[in-house]
């Protein structure tokens, strides 16, 4: 297992040169930059005056210059400053970080607790009403673009019936005259519709993969054998069936770690929320390098490091499996 660990590590560092390589490449041959996007429309601009601030943003050297200039200030552990804020972007990305992490795990949770179980029953119930109605509400969760749902929700509770806020992480008016309690039930107030939009539109297709797991596991051998030496249908389901479905899902989940930091773009914006998702949005849309490599930099560490965490969890659930 150690040297599992540590050779993916090596690999790792490999990946993650190679991510920044071609990120960097990517944003340098996109074809508006940050001076473009913050001068565009100001008749008074003049051209030597947008080659000073090209040269100011360090745009006006080449990719390979501009990559090398980056990778060595990265490796000091110096990231720059965004372009849109002028404060560091490390500083930038842990004020916005816990706002998406918090989101996005009481969804993720939400999602395991709710999928999971109705996945099973879909499965153990087959062809029954049951069965089609989880069929239906997993379909809706896969067919529904977040932003008609997140539209939708908010015309309903926040504008019809107001029983809910429109958008933003607290109340601006009144967030800072509230009691302690007051203000934790305001942020819980304005969460509740984004994370019912996050929780509907990723549950869908988790309880479809469940399901379709735990069919193909209840025509194993295994399970046949289990029935015929006479054990209840609740042993085989929930001891020997949902322990082999658990493998493939623990896979699923040990790859949303990224997700967990890197914001939901769409919902954050649809609501106001001052996450990740939505400031990695506005940094792409005006071309801020320095912000982007460091926030997509996060997410490949991410990635990797919840790809490393799946296949040790894989080998706990399923202890037929070894990593060597």
């Amino acid at each position: 297992m150690k040297t599992f660990i540590i050779r993916r590590l090596l690999i790792s560092i490999i990946v993650l040169f190679g991510v920044s390589i071609i990120l960097y490449t990517i944003i340098r041959l996109l074809p508006s930059n940050y001076v473009d996007s913050i001068m565009r429309g100001n008749p008074k601009i003049t051209p030597e005056r947008i080659d000073h601030m090209k040269d100011l943003y360090g745009l006006n050297s080449g990719i390979i210059e501009g990559y090398f200039d980056w990778i060595v200030k990265a490796l000091k552990g110096d990231f720059g400053n965004s372009f849109i804020s002028g404060s560091p972007v490390i500083g930038d990305i842990k004020d916005k970080m816990w706002t998406s992490f918090w989101l996005a795990l009481i969804s993720l949770i939400l999602e395991v607790l709710i999928a999971v179980p109705l996945g099973v029953i879909a499965a153990t119930k087959q062809y029954s009403k049951t069965d089609y109605s989880v069929t239906v509400i997993a379909l809706m969760g896969i067919s529904l673009p977040s932003f008609f749902f997140a539209i939708v929700l908010q015309q309903i509770f926040a504008v019809h019936l107001g029983i809910l806020p429109l958008q933003g992480m607290v109340d601006a008016r009144s967030h800072q005259f509230m009691s302690q309690f007051g203000q934790y039930y305001d942020i819980f107030c304005h969460f509740i519709l984004p994370i019912t939009v996050l929780t509907m539109v990723g549950m869908g297709g988790l309880m479809r993969y469940t399901r379709t797991n735990m069919l193909e596991v209840l025509k194993s051998d295994y399970i046949r054998t289990a029935r015929a030496k006479g054990l209840s249908e609740k042993t085989v389901f929930y001891k020997h069936a949902f322990r082999n479905t658990l493998i493939p899902i623990v896979t699923i989940l040990g790859g949303t770690l990224p997700a967990l930091f890197a914001g939901a773009m769409i919902t954050e914006t649809i609501f106001s929320i001052p996450g990740l998702g939505r400031a990695g949005l506005n940094a792409i849309t005006q071309g801020d390098i320095p912000y982007i490599m460091t926030f997509n930099m996060f997410i490949a560490i991410l990635t990797l490091l919840g790809t490393l965490l799946a296949d040790i969890t894989y080998a706990i659930v399923d202890p037929r499996v070894r990593l060597s």
